[in-house]
């Protein structure tokens, strides 16, 4: 576990240390404001920085929480707290002192919630109107209807069983049968929300709120309760109620985990900092077990922002000392940015090996118009489009809603998914979440989408959709019983790029290459079954958008590691951005993989490649669940599988195909009328 720590964490933080005499940062646009902190590193620990700070005109403010002897924060006397451009003179003054190993001006980073940012339906409407519009999409009657009573519960659907037929596959998030045959609620489950702030006092929220869990970065207090100076401060409130609103208290509605601990963290209502995302992605880390963020860098097409040092040393700390050395589970939404080309794997919290991405469908089952795809997607859960059925959930001033949507609120219903499995089995790691995601999450009530393919290890993968929609029962039963997965390695496979050390590219000259592995073989790395594939790039190119990556496995699944934005004019190309693949989950390394970076925008550009290195992430000895065979699929066909089969046999397969599948896996519950009198013994 050491060695692997030491090559995640060089491998983490590459190219945070300048040597040269320029910007310390790489403006991509997103940099709202440079601000007067700066966050050293020291040979000499506090007394050392302590001593810089008198010096040289600092203020010493003291270390970084959860830093504690590592990283201290020092403020500029006489620079201003808002400045739009670096003061790269002062970072260079303090990198060249002997006993720095580190230094860096703090800028304030645009990050926004990941709501639905244009819903359809007019805002003027009153709630009675929205919610008449709500029902028109709602047919037949829930079978769970009576078993909570908090007053839109009714407008949970995605909570609920409406099938006629109980033999139908499941369409819903299959969390109601875990309260029932496992008796398990998140009870003992601690979950924070980093955000914009939470009502901690609101009625359906305060029983389940722990102090200690909170907190406040922008106004340096312990109170997590959104301000609302310039604009309401909701997202927050919303988000945290989707998981742990308290069940049968007349009030709102029901969370996921309705006995699971909860705290708040208000950060995105003032400058979002490295130090302030670095603080806040292990705060309470004895204690915390998921964190559920709901914001990301900008949905605009264009945006590809490294993650700073502070933030990816906070995810190292947080998978390395989280629960117990167990790791804290890191949930985000995948994204907004669909209908503007934005694609998820240029989100360097996404393509992060530590978090779980999101991504969100509609009520049929279809994907959102915003919900970004890439390959870096884990899982899938119910949002809106902020017409029809969205998420019910507590709101500002003790209301409640019926409107939240976009990936944001998918998000959450996976933390709370989470945290029902956490309390039945507490020794699950970091890594067994996402295998159980991968091995129980529905594909069937995603299947008529394009894009599903079966990998060569058995597993249906979908760069909308990740594995398939989280089925709450499904991954409760699993996890369970589930035996935790071997240690982990990685394989990194430096790629020579030929004679110069480089490769030209532009529309007109694509650029193919194969690279031959054994994935480690014989080495304490030896990788036999993949989990994250990862290949980092050095990329010099005029039009950033216009670029797009393949990598094939030896098995030949192909996975899009970075599809065309065609908002993104930006000429810095990709400075060490690392995109991420889960396509290939369970298969083999070894053999050959083939790379392919291309442009068919048809617009001039060009560019070089200058350096180009493959991370295999996986396992050598074969994880316990795999020994029984290929993960298990219900008998049905994706929309590819039909249209195929179609073209093969006509245009009557469709009667056929059209009688549907077999159910998935549900358990037999003939107690749908009576199941509300359970929840008094709970």
């Amino acid at each position: 576990m050491i060695i692997l720590v030491t090559i995640l964490l060089s491998y983490f933080v590459r190219g945070s240390v300048q040597d040269n005499i320029g910007p310390y940062h790489e403006n991509e646009g997103t940099e709202e404001h440079f601000t007067h902190e700066w966050v050293i590193s020291t040979k000499g620990g506090s007394d050392a920085a302590k001593k810089i700070a008198q010096d040289l005109g600092y203020r010493y403010v003291g270390d970084i929480p959860g830093e504690k002897d590592s990283y201290y924060i020092l403020e500029k006397l006489d620079h201003p707290t808002k400045s739009p451009t670096e003061s790269a003179n002062l970072t260079q003054q303090l990198n060249l002192l002997d006993n720095v190993e580190w230094a860096e001006q703090q800028c304030s980073k645009r990050l926004v919630k990941r709501q639905d940012p244009a819903p359809s339906f007019d805002l003027g409407q009153t709630e009675h109107q929205f919610l008449q519009h709500r029902n028109q999409d709602l047919s037949g009657e829930s079978k769970y209807a009576n078993v909570f009573h908090d007053e839109y519960w009714p407008r949970q659907w995605y909570m609920h069983d409406y099938r006629s037929d109980s033999e139908q596959p499941i369409t819903d998030l299959n969390v109601v049968p875990v309260y029932y045959l496992h008796r398990v609620t998140g009870l003992g489950v601690n979950v924070i929300v980093p955000d914009d702030g939470v009502e901690i006092g609101h009625p359906d929220l305060a029983p389940n709120h722990d102090p200690e869990l909170s907190i406040d970065l922008n106004g340096n207090t312990r109170d997590p309760t959104p301000k609302h100076w310039s604009r309401p401060n909701y997202h927050g409130t919303r988000c945290v109620g989707e998981i742990v609103m308290t069940a049968n208290n007349d009030l709102c509605g029901v969370g996921v985990a309705f006995r699971a601990k909860f705290g708040g963290i208000r950060m995105l209502d003032g400058p979002t900092t490295d130090k302030v995302t670095g603080v806040a992605l292990q705060h309470a880390l004895h204690k915390v077990d998921i964190f559920s963020n709901s914001w990301g860098p900008s949905d605009d097409g264009k945006t590809c922002d490294q993650l700073g040092r502070l933030t990816r040393e906070a995810f190292i700390n947080g998978i390395t000392k989280g629960r117990q050395g167990k790791g804290v589970i890191y949930v985000f939404a995948a994204g907004n940015g669909k209908e503007v080309g934005d694609n998820c794997a240029c989100d360097g919290y996404v393509v992060n090996i530590y978090t779980i991405a999101v991504a969100s469908c509609d009520y049929h089952g279809h994907v959102t118009h915003y919900s970004e795809r890439c390959a870096a997607v884990m899982v899938t859960s119910y949002s809106g489009g902020g017409v029809g059925q969205n998420v019910a959930t507590t709101d500002i001033h003790g209301g409640c809603t019926v409107s939240h949507t976009g990936t944001s609120a998918a998000a959450p219903l996976i933390a709370g998914v989470i945290a029902l499995a956490l309390e039945i089995n507490p020794n699950l790691t970091w890594r067994d979440v996402q295998y159980l995601f991968a091995w129980t999450s529905a594909v069937y009530p995603l299947a008529e989408n394009h894009g599903w393919y079966l990998n060569a290890a058995g597993f249906y993968y979908s760069p909308d959709f990740g594995f398939g929609l989280a089925d709450g029962y499904n991954f409760v039963t699993a996890a369970k019983t589930w035996v935790n997965v071997p240690p982990k390695s990685v394989c990194v496979v430096p790629i020579r790029m030929g004679y110069g050390g480089h490769q030209r590219i532009s529309p007109d000259e694509p650029m193919k290459l194969t690279v031959k592995t054994d994935a480690c073989k014989g080495t304490a790395s030896e990788i036999n079954y993949l989990e994250h594939v990862q290949l980092e790039t050095y990329i010099k190119y005029s039009r950033r958008g216009g670029l797009e990556i393949t990598l094939e496995s030896p098995a030949g699944t192909k996975a899009h590691m970075l599809e065309s934005r065609p908002r993104d004019y930006s000429e810095k190309g990709f400075k060490y951005w690392t995109f991420t693949s889960l396509k290939t989950w369970g298969e083999s390394a070894n053999g050959n993989w083939t790379i392919e970076v291309f442009d068919r925008s048809g617009i001039a550009a060009s560019g070089v490649i200058t350096e180009l290195t493959l991370f295999f992430h996986g396992v050598r000895e074969v994880p316990h669940i795999y020994k029984d065979g290929r993960r298990p699929y219900k008998n049905f066909q994706t929309l590819d599988e039909k249209i195929r089969e179609a073209n093969r046999r006509g245009p009557k397969i469709f009667n056929a195909l059209n009688r549907g599948p077999s159910p998935s896996v549900r358990p037999a519950m003939d107690f749908f009328s009576g199941l509300a009198g359970i929840f008094s013994s709970l």
